[in-house]
């Protein structure tokens, strides 16, 4: 076993040393590197030689492995890790992923050679190596956009593959920038078919949509229930993609970063386009409309709302890119040619994994509730004065989705049917299989995970259910626990999420586990709960993990075990779950598990921020407010705490009313605080209530001075365990006259 680096996944030379010579990232808490169990081992049957790990993620690993007899053939070698490895239904997804590829000879899609089972009985797949990079990663902005001979190369190799695997039957479903690989010999690879779907004659939306893609970048039909889908489908994304790759930019904009409001945005948008061709890339780019005016006018096409404004099909769309002109006659762009993948090796490595949403399987969502974690203050200030303190802040009152990153639109109410038929796809699980080539941070588990078989108590054996049935119980469960359309019963909605879990369903143990928490519909028990946590979690639902976190964190249900804690954060946060990547800067925040570390906080915090966590928004704000970690930056701080606040997180519109109140990172407007605080303390913030107070109490932001009611806030505040309330109410009330809402 050699060890390597838990960041970029390079080798270590030396075991001792105590940071990474590739990335000078620091070592496992307390010294020393994890080791892996493959590298340097001779595998199939001894045929390859495991050389270099090229990455991992919550169910799967990549290495690369090199031909012991015919040393210049380097495959990479792609498994499913232990925990995966003993799940039936995750193995089948992989096999389905594997016949897919084998079924699909085409130079412009990955390839797949051979398929097995190494010695310990886990699966694994022989694939082409990629060296190159995604394009999402070769255009990263406006500055570093194609331009259109690049784009039409790039849309040609695409539209071929895609051309090869309809001619198959076979859907993509998820095609975006991250799958789409640009190699170092100018050719193009489409990779990740996890969700790809097998065509037959009478598929639809309502079939497809037990599995989500990525919101920027689904075609409308995915999110309509019952409407008949064919592979214009995939042309729309097709287009969305090079209509990235020519501005840098989703035909779709929005102000949310991840979760619910990006779906209700970009819905808005496409419902504003209904009968009409999609954006442009010119509306981006004016200058598009004289140089490639045949090129932009063809994504517009492709991006269309309705799939019959789109061309026939992906031959059609290669042979319109073929013919579209190198320049126009009006003009030639002045941005410097350059190679469609500019480098030839993987970005480097994050703290977490790559930035990319990624589609999953089949998981029914399920409203579920999201724990938290307390936060950092920013500062402490003046007695009177409105200010930041800390709170442990309070878990959610029942099962929630996902909170919008900003306020929604008012859509007409047949796009209303599109939104709520289509809400359970962006909430559902993120598994994604792990592509070849992304050099996706490294799991490092703080304490041993469970054998799935043994792992949970009662909820331990699985019952292989089909996606159907399991997403039957899930609704079943939703609407009897918030009473659509029936009468509303807890204990029901239990049954119902049990049956579930007890199937391969890692949302319903969550759902499960989180009445058991509550004590709703079943006998309260939080060792039940942690059990269902801990099984959701090793499903694969990632904001089990989150849960389970929270609660070996906070000594609930079990006993306290903060490295156990850390542990679930990573592999919540390795699935891309915000909030599991806030607490994960949380502990290294507080060195609570782990040695304390600012660094690796505040990038933490940031990975939660940008999926829309607004807990990770808040905390990096105090960070960049106050230079912990990171270089002080009052504005920087204002706009994570305007985040965090159209996030609906409480605490952050609390931050922000204080940046309003003292003039921070923008001009002073206690009216303003006033209206923010009002709305920090209305979702139960403690601190916001307090400033509140002290508002009132001062006569500030256009308020009458009114002690009687500064009390009763100070007193709210007090109630929300949040002590310089209490203490402003003590203070308060010693003073003559004794305000009357004095307790």
């Amino acid at each position: 076993m050699k060890p390597y680096c838990h960041h970029c996944l390079s080798l270590i030379a030396d075991a001792a040393a105590p940071r990474c010579s590739a990335c000078s990232r620091a070592a496992l808490p307390g010294g020393g590197w994890p080791r892996d169990m493959w590298l340097g081992e001779a595998v199939d049957n001894g045929r390859y030689r495991v050389e270099a790990l090229l990455g991992m993620g919550g169910f799967g690993t990549v290495y690369a492995v090199r031909h012991t007899l015919v040393e210049d053939r380097v495959l990479a070698m792609k498994m499913l890790n232990p925990l995966s490895n003993r799940d039936p239904y995750l193995e089948q997804l992989f096999l389905d992923e594997i016949r897919i590829l084998m079924r699909l000879e085409h130079p412009n899609i990955v390839r797949c050679h051979e398929v097995g089972r190494l010695e310990d009985g886990s699966l694994f797949v022989l694939m082409e190596k990629l060296d190159g990079q995604q394009l999402d990663a070769v255009v990263s902005g406006p500055q570093r956009a194609m331009t259109p001979p690049q784009v039409v190369r790039l849309g040609v190799a695409v539209a071929s593959a895609l051309t090869a695997a309809h001619a198959h039957g076979v859907l993509h479903r998820d095609l975006k920038p991250p799958n789409v690989m640009l190699l170092a010999d100018q050719e193009v690879r489409v990779v990740d078919f996890g969700i790809a779907k097998i065509l037959g004659p009478n598929t639809t939306a309502q079939q497809l949509s037990q599995v989500i893609g990525t919101p920027l970048f689904m075609a409308p039909e995915q999110f309509t229930a019952g409407t008949r889908v064919d592979g214009r489908l995939d042309l729309y994304q097709l287009g969305a993609v090079l209509h990235f790759a020519l501005t840098g930019h989703p035909p779709y904009r929005t102000h949310a970063r991840a979760g619910a409001s990006t779906l209700i945005q970009v819905l808005d948008q496409q419902r504003q386009r209904s009968g009409a061709e999609g954006p442009r890339p010119s509306e981006i780019n004016p200058a598009l409309k004289r140089t490639a005016p045949v090129l932009d006018a063809l994504i517009g096409r492709l991006l269309s709302t309705e799939p019959e404004r789109r061309p026939s099909d992906a031959e059609e769309v290669r042979r319109l890119l073929a013919a579209c002109p190198s320049h126009s006659a009006g003009g030639r762009r002045t941005v410097v040619e350059r190679p469609l993948a500019a480098v030839t090796g993987p970005p480097p490595a994050k703290p977490a994994p790559a930035p990319s949403q990624e589609p999953a399987p089949s998981r029914p969502a399920s409203p579920a509730p999201t724990p938290t974690i307390p936060e950092p203050a920013p500062r402490s200030v003046t007695a009177v004065e409105p200010d930041a303190g800390v709170m442990r802040a309070s878990p959610n009152t029942g099962p929630t989705a996902v909170q919008p990153g900003a306020r929604p639109r008012r859509l007409s109410a047949a796009w209303t049917g599109v939104l709520l038929g289509s809400a359970a796809l962006l909430v559902a699980l993120i598994v994604g299989t792990v592509v070849v080539f992304a050099a996706l941070s490294a799991m490092t588990w703080g304490a041993p995970m469970e054998d799935p078989a043994t792992c949970c108590g009662e909820w331990s054996d699985s019952t292989i259910m089909g996606d159907d049935e399991i997403q039957e119980h899930h609704q079943r469960g939703d609407d009897l626990y918030y009473g659509r359309g029936v009468k509303r019963d807890y204990a029901a909605a239990a049954e119902e999420y049990d049956r579930s879990c007890r199937g391969v369903g890692g949302h319903g143990c969550l759902n499960l586990g989180f009445l058991y928490e509550r004590g709703d519909g079943v006998e309260a028990s939080l060792e039940k709960a942690v059990q269902l946590y801990r099984r959701g979690c090793v499903k694969g639902e990632a904001r089990a993990c989150t849960h389970a976190g929270v609660m070996y964190d906070e000594g609930r249900g079990v006993s306290i075990d903060r490295e156990r804690a850390v542990a679930y954060f990573e592999k919540a946060c390795e699935a891309k779950e915000g909030r599991g990547c806030s607490n994960l800067g949380y502990m290294y925040d507080k060195g609570r598990g782990v040695s304390k570390d600012r660094e690796e906080a505040a990038a933490y915090y940031e990975q939660g921020c940008e999926q829309g966590d607004g807990v990770g928004c808040a905390n990096l704000g105090t960070m960049y407010d106050t230079g912990a970690g990171v270089d002080k930056d009052v504005a920087r701080a204002f706009e994570l705490y305007e985040r965090s606040c159209d996030s609906g997180h409480a605490r952050g519109c609390s931050y922000l009313g204080f940046m309003y109140r003292r003039g921070r990172g923008v001009d002073e407007d206690p009216a303003r605080a006033v209206a923010l605080y009002e709305q920090g303390c209305s979702g139960k913030d403690g601190m916001g209530c307090r400033n509140l107070g002290a508002m009132h109490h001062k006569g500030l932001g256009g308020l009458s001075v009114d002690r009687d009611k500064a009390a009763g806030l100070y007193a709210q505040s007090c109630e929300l365990n949040d002590d310089k309330g209490c203490e402003r109410l003590r203070t308060l009330c010693a003073e003559a006259p004794r305000p009357a809402s004095c307790p």
